[in-house]
């Protein structure tokens, strides 16, 4: 997005309570503005949010409250910059209409994969009639308070925070019952050492749990997660799906598992859209597959993934999800069976940072021959045990022992 349109939309936010509420309604825009002006505009967000009525957001409190959160001295002269060249005598009503533009243009993208990823019918007809229409879903607020001398969830039949377990059993035996809402999991491995294998042995997990899980999509085709996901399920290949389609469909139907949504986009903003949307409260698992192609301008390529990494730990908590992101280890984790922070490619301790539980999956050449895979735990705030073992796998049907 350029930069005057993106000082354009950010005059209207500010000018215009109207503007935005249309902004938040089609939710455009945020992942492609720089960082400083996202910065800005996420700061107008927070100011209407607690003076939802005002018409018009006061230009120097919004300052202050941009210039006190800042921790890094040499980025205030450039967000004043930023600020200040925004202008006051905005047309609100041709901003508005290019909002409307970028939404049915971001649809029709998202329409096009839907297409070709050969996606649901009802997932078609949705995105096209928001295509036609420009309807698209509102946002919702959450909130968590937790009373720590209330003792009832301790004497309570069942307690009040389900744990999900992470498949394999092997891994869940290190996490002390295993993850909960809110949590951050990061898996990192060299590529073709098993990263979608096991983010889809989890989400069969998940899934036998009867939880709703979303994947977002940016690595693969959605077509070949949905037919690896199903072979998993079934203990046999993609391949065989395909090639017994009907027989499959019978095996699946009668299956008791959660629901399964894979939205392809490199979009965070798009998946917060679907989380705020009618069917917010199915999901309680989301997968970013892969966190690296998530689009965030930044900086560097180290900035972007650590931006990437604070955004999914922040939908984490906002939407009260689990969240597993999946990245790339560097070099030095090449033919390495077990890996530790360092090995993540790029960000060093940015993403790292962001994340509750790091996944390492490694291997050697024997190893990959052998179907064994390597699983390291190099931070582990679930149950603080930082171990190493060793996993079987069945590459054809993705199943891990």
């Amino acid at each position: 997005m350029q930069s005057n349109i993106e000082t354009l939309i950010l005059a209207a936010l500010i000018e215009s309570k109207e503007a935005f509420n249309e902004f938040e309604r089609y939710g455009n825009g945020l992942d492609e503005f720089s960082p400083i002006n996202r910065a800005i505009a996420q700061a107008v967000e927070r100011y209407r949010s607690v003076d939802g009525d005002c018409g018009r957001v006061d230009r120097v409190l919004l300052e202050e409250q941009l210039l006190r959160d800042i921790k890094n001295d040499k980025h205030v002269g450039p967000i004043r910059e930023a600020l200040r060249a925004v202008p006051s005598d905005v047309s609100v009503g041709n901003v508005r209409e290019h909002v409307r533009a970028l939404h049915k243009g971001a649809v029709g993208q998202r329409l096009s994969l839907a297409l070709a990823n050969g996606q649901s019918e009802d997932e078609v007809s949705k995105l096209g009639k928001e295509y036609f229409s420009g309807e698209s879903a509102g946002a919702a607020e959450t909130s968590d308070l937790v009373d720590c001398l209330d003792t009832s969830d301790l004497t309570a039949d069942k307690p009040n925070e389900q744990y999900i377990k992470l498949w394999p059993k092997s891994l869940n035996d290190r996490l002390d019952g295993g993850a909960l809402r809110g949590h951050h999991i990061l898996l990192f491995a060299r590529p073709e050492t098993g990263k979608t294998l096991v983010s889809l042995n989890l989400c069969c997990g998940f899934l036998h749990q009867k939880l709703g899980v979303l994947v977002v999509a940016n690595e693969e085709p959605a077509a070949d997660i949905r037919d690896r996901l199903r072979g998993r399920l079934l203990k046999t290949s993609k391949s065989w799906v395909r090639q017994n389609r009907a027989q499959a469909a019978e095996r699946l139907a009668g299956a008791s598992l959660g629901e399964l949504r894979v939205l392809a986009t490199s979009s965070f903003h798009e998946t917060r859209r679907f989380l705020t949307g009618q069917r917010r409260e199915s999901v309680h698992v989301v997968v970013f597959d892969q966190l690296r192609n998530m689009r965030l301008k930044s900086d560097s390529r180290t900035a972007e993934l650590e931006a990437a990494g604070i955004e999914a730990r922040s939908i984490a908590k906002e939407h009260n999800v689990l969240v597993v992101s999946i990245t790339q280890a560097g070099d030095s984790a090449t033919n390495k069976v077990y890996l530790e922070m360092s090995d993540v490619d790029s960000s060093k301790t940015g993403i790292p940072a962001s994340a509750d539980l790091m996944v390492g999956i490694g291997a050697d050449s024997a190893m990959k021959l052998n179907g064994l895979l390597g699983i390291s735990l190099p931070k582990n705030k679930l149950s603080g045990l930082h171990d190493k073992f060793t996993v079987n796998c069945n590459f054809q049907t993705g199943e891990i022992t």
